[in-house]
């Protein structure tokens, strides 16, 4: 079973809405090594990053909440004859001091010292579990998640997808990509307008996608390519007074 805290370096304490946004800020990283990786290899790297954490997600979401806690206190039955106590440490540590009196100076020196180590430990184990521990992280990791602190939304929850067979090949490839818009989140009507837009976006991907021969979607730069290309097209389309759209990203590229 897959540890998704450490899978992806996020602290187990987190809860709730402090915990989605964290699995979402690691999503947006993950899309943006996907986007930028210079190989295939990579790039399908990243987008099994991604599932996971949508899985991680799924599971956070569906966690139920934690219980309430109740205190249990233990009751004298005088009818029955038997009784249940509850000690506190300092009945406890009163009670061995003054049977350690009995035996002797030395015996009560050596109990105080045993407690006195023993809250020494026990202070220093708090102290270890309270201090964060360094994390190291290389420099594409760490440029990874500058970048992706400063992304704005993103319409994944509405990506755009299309099949389309490949100029010149005569029907015997096929070329299917996804892609969700980054913008402005401070933005809500661009956001609005590109989702209620996404019929009229999917038309234009599938004509540019079909103009696009094998030659054209395989090279190297292919991707950075039609990406440039998309934003351009859907800016185009955009009012000025609504805002324009920062980037195009791909959740799926397929040839086949």
């Amino acid at each position: 079973m897959t540890n998704y805290y450490k899978e992806f370096n996020i602290d187990p304490a987190l809860k709730g809405d402090a915990l989605i946004d964290a699995i979402r800020q690691k999503r947006r990283e993950w899309m943006f090594k996907q986007n930028s990786a210079p190989s295939e290899k990579l790039r399908y790297e990243a987008s099994e990053k991604i599932a996971l954490l949508e899985e991680f997600k799924k599971a956070a979401l569906a966690e139920p909440a934690p219980l309430p806690q109740f205190s249990i206190t233990q009751r004298a039955d005088v009818t029955t004859g038997s009784t249940q106590t509850i000690q506190t440490n300092e009945t406890t540590q009163t009670n061995e001091i003054t049977a350690a009196s009995k035996k002797g100076h030395g015996r009560l020196i050596t109990i105080i010292v045993i407690i006195l180590l023993f809250i020494v430990v026990v202070q220093a184990v708090i102290v270890y579990l309270m201090v964060p521990k360094p994390q190291y992280i290389d420099s594409s990791s760490h440029a990874a998640m500058e970048t992706a602190a400063n992304m704005g939304d993103l319409t994944d929850d509405m990506p755009i997808e299309a099949v389309v067979n490949i100029a010149g090949t005569g029907g015997e490839r096929f070329f299917k990509c996804a892609i969700i818009f980054e913008y402005d989140g401070k933005n809500g009507v661009l956001g609005a307008e590109l989702r209620h837009n996404a019929k009229v976006y999917k038309d234009m991907l599938i004509d540019h996608m079909s103009r696009l021969t094998l030659m054209e979607v395989t090279e190297p730069q292919a991707r950075d390519k039609m990406r440039k290309d998309l934003v351009r097209l859907i800016n185009h389309t955009l009012r000025p007074e609504i805002g324009q759209i920062r980037d195009v990203f791909f959740t799926e590229y397929v040839i086949q």
